[in-house]
């Protein structure tokens, strides 16, 4: 083997060998709403599981993310996971109720789906959720 062929096999072996460019490293678990803000094309209208706290109405001390929505109806309520909060809207999980402070701060499983604005501002859409222990 002439050290010209053994150059170019090692090269050959090396680039195969080694990670793909563009290769997405998997997201972390739980799923932080930080994580889907930043990769919406990602993950608008799919359906993600979160665990977080139940806010309720009490939205005012929480960190939206810059592409996050306002509330789309009255009745939307704040989840905040991590540093951030999301509204979520069309239902909750059973149970709590945004009006009673008692409830505020129970940690909760949240399975929704990622929609935008036509603002592109994100917020979820409840399917289903469960109060956690």
């Amino acid at each position: 083997m002439t050290k010209w062929q053994f150059v170019a096999i090692a090269c050959l072996f090396f680039s195969a060998c080694g990670t793909k460019r563009g290769a997405q490293h998997a997201p972390p678990s739980p799923l932080p709403i930080a994580w889907i803000c930043n990769r919406i094309d990602q993950y608008v209208d799919q359906a993600v599981e979160l665990e977080g706290i139940f806010l309720g109405w009490r939205g005012a001390d929480c960190h939206f993310p810059a592409n996050a929505s306002n509330a789309i109806t009255r009745s939307d309520w704040v989840f905040k996971n991590g540093e951030d909060c999301v509204y979520v809207t069309a239902g909750r999980p059973a149970g709590l109720d945004p009006t009673d402070m008692q409830q505020i701060g129970h940690r909760v499983q949240l399975r929704a789906a990622v929609r935008l604005t036509k603002e592109k501002k994100v917020y979820l859409e409840f399917i289903s959720g469960k109060i956690l222990k």
